[in-house]
């Protein structure tokens, strides 16, 4: 008698797990071709590493980059660098503990670096200095082969050198970018909070937005070192100087105008200035001066600003003025006040 029940036959995998396998199979192929691409992106970011590299040095600039290795697969490239790595110039030698930076694979232009603390500066004509710091960040956007935007800050920076007390402060911003109406100026802002240099005085808080002309034409000519770019400067190098402010206690100090810097260093504009002394007493003079000296100086600025006009400096009454800086001396009309001294420029570009 045959048997009731029919043998049923084996069916294949199910349209579920084939689409599964085929899912999976893409998978595997899509790390495997992005992880050729890690691998080829990261070989780029070191040959163009060694690239700039070698392009500081023709301009006598060594980056000594302490067992370099690259990491971060799959979604970043980092590039790291140990203890002892250096920067040498021709004005002296920046030792970093360690440096850091980080690009995102589909976003190669925006590189973000750490430094690692403390650095230490030498040069032969002084001391040598340690710099120290909570974190220390820069931000570079670039545009093409020209930096489009850079930030760096530094939380709780504290200078120490051989001999000198130390200056520490809370947080150091230095933000810039191309201005959005002329393509050959940048916008500069420097932010100082909590600056503690003399001790028993309070702390000063600086700011500082500025438009800096000229600036990719003088970056451009800073390639061929610093005698062609002090040569590009001309008759000098305009700022509009929206506003530097300092603040100490009930004290404070706000400027605006337009000013030029010289090849030679020395300013030359116009700017308006407004002073609040607070209680009178002005910090920071009873640290340089005599107590005689200090009330004689403060009685001369108070008369100096009973002729200015009325305004205020963060909600605080204040006097303003109008001050003429020609060749760094400085006049409130017919009337000298004193002379700024100039910008070593030669000095600080190595020149």
């Amino acid at each position: 008698m045959a048997n009731a029940e029919q043998t049923v036959p084996t069916k294949g995998p199910s349209r579920m797990k084939r689409r599964v396998i085929i899912l999976g199979s893409v998978l595997v192929a899509v790390a495997v071709v992005w992880s050729v691409f890690w691998f080829i992106a990261a070989a780029y970011a070191e040959r163009a590493f060694l690239k700039a590299v070698d392009d500081g040095v023709r301009q006598g600039v060594a980056l000594d980059c302490v067992n370099r290795r690259v990491e971060g697969y799959p979604f970043r490239i980092e590039l790291h660098c140990g203890d002892g790595t250096s920067v040498t110039m021709p004005e002296g030698t920046v030792t970093l503990s360690s440096l850091m930076a980080v690009a995102l694979i589909y976003n190669p232009r925006h590189v973000i670096a750490e430094f690692g603390s403390p650095a230490v500066i030498t040069e032969a004509n002084i001391p040598e200095t340690r710099v120290e710091w909570s974190l220390a960040r820069a931000s570079v956007v670039l545009d093409g082969a020209m930096v489009d935007r850079f930030a760096l800050s530094i939380r709780e920076p504290q200078v120490a050198s051989f001999g000198m007390t130390p200056v520490a402060a809370q947080l150091a911003e230095l933000p810039l970018r191309t201005n959005a109406d002329s393509a050959d100026a940048v916008d500069a802002a420097l932010r100082l909070d909590g600056v503690d240099a003399v001790p028993g005085q309070p702390p000063v808080d600086v700011q500082a937005i500025a438009v800096l002309h000229q600036a990719h034409a003088l970056f451009a000519a800073a390639q061929g070192g610093p005698a062609m770019l002090l040569a590009a400067m001309g008759d000098g190098v305009p700022v509009e100087l929206s506003r530097l402010s300092l603040a100490a206690g009930d004290a404070a100090v706000s400027a605006a105008g337009d000013i030029r810097v010289r090849p030679d260093g020395a300013l030359d504009g116009a700017v308006n200035v407004a002073v609040t002394t607070g209680e009178g007493r002005l910090p920071y003079l009873d640290g340089v001066l005599s107590p005689k000296e200090a009330d004689t100086l403060r009685n001369i600025l108070q008369a100096v600003l009973n002729f200015g006009q009325q305004t205020e400096i963060d909600g605080k009454p204040a006097r303003a003025f109008p001050l003429a800086i020609a060749a760094g001396r400085v006049s409130a009309g017919l009337f000298p006040i004193g002379r700024i001294p100039p910008i070593p420029l030669a000095a600080l570009l190595g020149g």
